[in-house]
């Protein structure tokens, strides 16, 4: 197999980059590194290595050339990759060869003839300081006119990031849905809503002014309307056996930011 590697911080990724490249040429297995997330070349699969950022990145890349994806987290958070740079090489590399996968859904906006894909979310924001008015239609019914800071449209991965710190609900990877969260609505009645995969989600509104983030990344602004669905293919994500959501989102998110100094505090008092 050819295996990609695409790191944000090469020489922080350099040391557990080689081990695995040592590894995996032994194995009979060709590695590539990639500057950046744009190569035509045969990959059968890719390694992230640093932050959930990345591994965004490195997603919006994969899903659309069907490549399996690994992540090697570096940075703190770390939610979406798999496995750590502390693990030992030898485990990364017989995750990495593993044919155990998880297929996590992909949303798309379509903006000036180019197709943005997101794992997490879509953000549609305003532009100035004043709140935006937009009006939500799915699946061409009018749903709710929102006085609000903004929208996020996020899938079940990205349930778990910005849509969760705006009051959002949390889905399950395996739950075929999409959120609809207006951020800081000037509303009693405005909240989140979860509607299924398969409908088309589309803002619009005659004092239109908006800002598109896709996963976080700032593609440009509209005046029309904006039409949100399901990306026609999964992201393939590569996972051992035994990874489990639940055990995931206790250890990382309950716990999430926390220093050396106050873990060591934290463990003391748990175990007094």
């Amino acid at each position: 197999m050819v295996i990609a590697f695409y790191a944000k911080d090469k020489e922080l990724s350099k040391d557990i980059m080689n081990k695995i490249k040592v590894l995996l040429e032994k194995k009979g297995h060709t590695c590539i590194y990639l500057d950046s997330l744009d190569s035509d070349e045969k990959i059968d699969r890719i390694v992230s290595f640093g932050g959930d950022g990345t591994m965004l990145k490195t997603a919006s890349f994969a899903v659309k050339k069907d490549i399996p994806v690994l992540g090697v987290n570096l940075g703190i958070m770390g939610f979406l990759a798999y496995m750590n740079a502390t693990d030992k090489p030898e485990d990364i590399v017989n995750v990495l060869l593993c044919d155990n996968f998880e297929k996590r859904m992909v949303i798309c906006v379509e903006y000036k003839g180019t197709t943005y894909t997101a794992l997490n979310d879509i953000f549609i924001g305003k532009t100035t300081t004043a709140p935006i008015y937009s009006t939500l239609y799915v699946d061409g019914s009018a749903v709710d006119r929102y006085h609000s800071d903004g929208i996020i449209i996020a899938t079940p991965t990205g349930s778990t990031g910005y849509s969760l710190s705006a009051g959002g609900p949390i889905l399950s990877p395996s739950v075929d849905a999409i959120i609809i969260n207006p951020v800081c609505p000037h509303s009693l009645h405005s909240r989140p809503i979860v509607v299924s995969s398969k409908s088309e989600i589309c803002l619009k509104d005659k004092e239109f002014n908006v800002s598109i983030m896709v996963d976080g990344k700032v593609i440009g602004e509209d005046k029309d309307e904006i039409i949100i669905k399901r990306y026609a293919k999964d992201v393939c994500l590569i996972k051992p056996k035994d990874a489990s959501f639940y055990n995931r989102l206790l250890n990382k998110m309950n716990r999430w930011g926390i220093t050396p100094m106050e873990e060591v505090v934290w463990q003391e008092q748990r175990d007094n």
